[in-house]
């Protein structure tokens, strides 16, 4: 008994510091929205985890040398919730923490992990139609974790455990 209920309250500390550090990055990006007047990603097919995009505006050095928003950086992040996408990783590759070297490589995609070690996932919406698009949940931008469970049902359009903006 006592040990079900402390896994239950592990389980609802990780989704509230989950749903916590989403509204951390949602602020950044109204931010960076109202110094620019635009929402990054758009280079990013539907579907596909624009977080590298959003790791940039809001954390990347400053024009003209890197993609961050003229107030950059936007929100503070700790080195070890940084992860990369390693493809020698298994079959068809995998996320890892970034080494110390690696967080300051400019050209190296950067997500930042949820309370389950799963990259939180950013969609760029502003520039996109709803139609055929089930998973888009805010007009301009979701951000999201796929939750305990740790996969993305909100991309098929269904409830699921998924932790998001909106």
């Amino acid at each position: 008994m006592i040990m079900a209920g402390v896994a239950i309250a592990r389980k609802n500390a990780a989704i509230a510091i989950t749903k916590t550090n989403i509204q951390n990055w949602l602020s950044a990006l109204k931010q960076y929205v109202q110094d620019t007047g635009k929402y990054p990603g758009r280079e990013y097919k539907d579907g596909e985890n624009g977080f590298p995009a959003l790791f940039e505006a809001l954390c990347g050095e400053k024009e003209p040398k890197g993609k961050g928003g003229p107030s950059a950086p936007y929100i503070q992040v700790k080195e070890d919730d940084i992860l990369i996408f390693d493809e020698d990783i298994g079959d068809e590759g995998d996320y890892r923490p970034a080494t110390p070297d690696e967080v300051y490589t400019p050209k190296l995609k950067k997500y930042i992990r949820d309370s389950w070690n799963v990259p939180l996932i950013y969609h760029e919406n502003a520039t996109r139609s709803r139609a055929k698009r089930p998973w888009i949940h805010d007009p301009k931008a979701d951000i999201y974790s796929t939750g305990p469970d740790k996969t993305d049902q909100t991309i098929d359009g269904e409830k699921g455990d998924d932790i998001g903006s909106w």
